[in-house]
């Protein structure tokens, strides 16, 4: 069994997707504990930070940071503000990110205590922050460090630097403070030959739906798209076949894992690696399933690929459309025609059925999108047997390119594609072109989706994977009706599996539990609150608690 030694120089990490429903664990901390725990680190990772009280947060800190903790690690991307001050325009319909520097998910106004806290424990305890908004920001200022970009190479260059004085590569110090290291594409880092190193201490709960990255970066370079490594080769950036292999065998030797979130940007964008990931499957101890973003036009183009992807397990096809608005998709790089798109998903649901879950989702406010063409998309969407079992409307947001690490081509040149900036904010730009304002764009992607959840929507792929990761099997939720579905089963599940963790880190880190300041009880009756319960699902929160 393996323990965690902090009379080692070791590092602690947190992350949370911060969700009432649900309790996936980050992906970017696994692969950096990994690289940091090969290079001779001890690394504890503290995932679902909802799920413990602010001070239990504290209390297991106080139990893992010692005088040979060099650095705490957080990981925000995808917390929610928990303290129920949102961040972005009211209504938007995305997912709430955090607080720029924000440190839990607990809330922005525990930074300051948190960071007392690591420091009273450890003075020379270094606080670091990473991920797509860790930027050059005042609000990182109570950071001592801020890693931009894929962090592979720069968290142990970080670490050496701390345990022995190796210099810093790429780094600069900040007029807020700390210092910024943007070694962003984590050059000199091969994708292909790494490993994932998970322990005991993970906490890996039996079963867990595990995400696991097969190749980074993307074919494509739609316009509208920040993430890194686009335009690549199609072959690049593959992880070997007998490393995937291999982790896929230990997940289910060690904590039972069978199913799988691929967080590839494309997972089909070469037929290459359907064929790979088919030879895995058939040489695995168990049926793997596995959720991946899919491109609908390959698809299309490749239609030998579909028998490959589905017979290795892919159960959850999610597509970004985007729109069926011929001038709108060429100008972004979703150029195949509505028809053939249609064509090729009728195919699919046509040879399959239920078996797969076909998602799409779509953007209101797009170059040279209408309203009247927006709202044909989802009367389309609405016609009876349509082969998507769900749909999503998103309304178009621009980052701000001064804090994100990675920006769209219109984010770069708005004005180059017809958007005009009214507003400002850390994390997002206020727009307005031709056809809408931004507000216009938030209310139509609301009276959309409440047309499609009415008509159309199952339980999406996404969602059906995240509830069997806190210990269904995906048949309990698998294309289920969305509005008839048991998500107080859920609710109640995702309770159950909260307390799980809980105790799985005292005792796997050997510490006495924590006395709770709130006593055990429903989450929709604790500190989380009966407004996270009422919006838990969205859109089409109406319906939650019928069943």
């Amino acid at each position: 069994m393996d323990i965690f030694d902090n009379t080692k120089p070791n590092i602690i990490m947190i992350a949370d997707v911060a969700e009432p429903l649900f309790m996936q664990k980050s992906c970017g901390i696994t692969r950096v504990a990994s690289e940091l725990r090969q290079a001779g680190y001890e690394v504890a990772l503290l995932n679902h930070l909802h799920v413990f009280e602010y001070e239990e947060l504290k209390y297991i800190l106080s139990n893992l940071i010692s005088d040979q903790t060099l650095f705490v690690g957080v990981s925000n991307f995808f917390y929610r503000d928990l303290s129920g001050e949102f961040n972005g325009k009211h209504g938007e319909v995305f997912w709430p990110l955090p607080k720029p520097g924000q440190m839990v998910p607990h809330g922005l106004k525990y930074n300051k205590d948190f960071k007392d806290h690591i420091k009273s424990l450890n003075p020379n305890c270094k606080l670091v922050i990473g991920g797509p908004i860790a930027g050059d920001g005042e609000y990182n200022r109570e950071y001592d460090y801020v890693l931009q970009g894929y962090a592979d190479c720069s968290s142990v260059n970080l670490a050496n630097h701390l345990a022995n004085g190796e210099p810093l590569k790429s780094s600069r110090r900040s007029i807020w403070g700390f210092t910024l290291i943007d070694d962003i594409r984590a050059e000199g880092f091969d994708i292909t030959q790494s490993k994932t190193v998970v322990k005991d201490y993970d906490c890996v709960l039996p079963g867990e739906t595990t995400t696991i990255e097969i190749a980074r970066g993307c074919v494509f370079k739609c316009a509208f798209c920040s993430y890194p490594f686009n335009g690549k080769s199609k072959n690049d950036f593959i992880r070997r076949e007998e490393l995937i292999y291999q982790e896929m065998v230990d997940n289910y030797e060690k904590f039972g894992v069978t199913r799988y979130i691929f967080s590839d940007d494309t997972f089909n964008d070469s037929p290459e690696k359907a064929y790979m990931i088919n030879r895995v499957s058939k040489r695995l101890p168990f049926d793997l399933e596995f959720w991946a973003y899919t491109r609908i036009d390959l698809l299309a183009k490749h239609i030998d690929t579909v028998e490959q992807l589905v017979e290795a397990g892919q159960r959850g096809m999610y597509f970004g459309i985007e729109t069926w608005n011929k001038k709108s998709g060429e100008v972004i790089g979703k150029g195949l025609a509505k028809e053939k798109q249609i064509e090729a998903l009728r195919y699919l649901k046509d040879r399959w059925g239920d078996q797969l879950m076909l998602h799409g989702n779509f953007i209101v406010g797009l170059p040279h999108e209408t309203p009247e063409s927006v709202q044909a998309t989802a009367d389309a969407l609405c016609e009876p047997d349509f082969p998507l079992d769900s749909a999503l409307f998103l309304n178009f947001t621009i980052e701000n390119t001064q804090n994100f690490t990675f920006n769209s081509e219109i984010a770069l040149n708005p004005e180059k594609f017809g958007y005009k900036i009214v507003q400002t904010s850390p994390i997002t730009l206020e727009w307005e072109n031709e056809h809408f304002t931004y507000q216009e764009a938030i209310d139509l992607t609301k009276k959309l989706n409440a047309q499609v959840v009415e008509k159309i929507n199952r339980v999406n792929g996404l969602q059906s994977f995240y509830i069997a990761n806190i210990g269904f099997d995906l048949d309990f939720s698998r294309n289920k009706q969305f509005s008839e579905f048991a998500w107080n089963s859920v609710w109640n599940q995702k309770q159950k599996r909260g307390t799980e963790y809980r105790n799985a880190v005292y005792n796997k880190f050997n510490i006495n539990p924590f006395k709770r300041y709130v006593p055990e009880q429903p989450l929709a009756e604790s500190w989380y609150g009966k407004q996270e319960y009422e919006r838990a699902i969205s859109p089409g929160m109406e319906i939650f608690g019928k069943k």
